[in-house]
């Protein structure tokens, strides 16, 4: 590891990840009372509506995702009622979380500023991948686009650490370091203290695991983010996507090939480029 304040934030966050010390994000209010009215099982179109117009910003997005390449069918929505009826509750849950997340993914510093953005776009990218293969794989769809936006969430608490130096030293590189040795380790915290399911809890602890063989041995989304990373990778013309992927046990497990996976990605570009601009707006 490269340069004192690299190795000083690191460990900082190792020693505060040791203690129970480190500060995690936090849920927005308009998640958390989202997520109550759904969990309740009888809120109304009227009601989830009225939660969410307490903050203007993911209204508008939640209409423009409801109108995206992978949602919109027939005529646009125009109101809010009617983007959360085209969404349904669950996807209505995931697509304000990716929203909230988003606008969490902000810093003072133009270095720190610049990794969060680009931290995003590959998270969004992942997203849109992971959303539009889902139906051929037979998992649900908004509950893989959560997955892909939420892999790297571990990122944020790191950045956000970083963000808070003030030395000039820090560059683009160190950060990049930082994310890739812990991001893995904060993720998983991150998303235990927001008592998210045990299956997307692995999506942050496990997808950096190419060679990973779960006990059940049957696909689950872990496996789908791993190669949708990959992809992503590829799209950005990232060195680790060139690691042989005939030998990832994911794809078996999903049942498809590199190939065959690759030429579903071909037919699906368009949506994927549409559903992952959506998401990053």
């Amino acid at each position: 590891m490269q340069g004192e304040l690299e190795k000083q934030i690191y460990n900082d966050i190792r020693n505060d990840l040791a203690k129970g010390a480190l500060v995690l994000p936090t849920l927005p209010d308009v998640a958390l009372r989202l997520y109550q009215l759904i969990e309740d099982g009888n809120a109304s179109t009227g009601q989830l509506a009225k939660v969410l117009t307490t903050d203007p910003a993911v209204c508008a997005r939640v209409i423009q995702i409801a109108n995206s390449a992978m949602n919109g069918y027939g005529k646009p929505v125009s109101t809010l009622e009617q983007a959360i009826v085209r969404l349904g509750s669950r996807a209505l849950r995931n697509t304000v979380t990716g929203v909230v997340i988003q606008q969490m993914f902000h810093a003072s510093r133009p270095v720190v500023e610049q990794k969060m953005r680009s931290v995003w776009q590959h998270s969004t990218s992942v997203a849109a991948i992971c959303y539009s293969l889902a139906p051929y794989l037979r998992m649900a769809p908004d509950q893989a686009m959560l997955a892909g936006l939420l892999h790297d969430i571990g990122a944020l608490p790191i950045l956000k650490k970083a963000d808070a130096y003030t030395s000039a030293a820090l560059t683009d590189h160190a950060l990049e370091r930082l994310v890739e040795k812990l991001h893995v380790l904060t993720g998983t915290e991150v998303l235990k203290a927001w008592r998210f399911p045990e299956e997307l809890i692995r999506v942050a602890a496990e997808h950096e695991s190419h060679q990973r063989r779960p006990s059940s041995g049957r696909a689950d989304l872990v496996d789908l983010v791993i190669i949708a990373n990959l992809q992503a990778y590829l799209r950005e013309d990232r060195t680790i996507a060139t690691i042989d992927w005939q030998g990832i046990p994911s794809f078996s497990r999903l049942g498809v090939s590199p190939e065959s996976f690759v030429m579903e990605l071909e037919n699906e570009s368009k949506a994927i480029d549409n559903l992952s601009m959506a998401l990053c707006a």
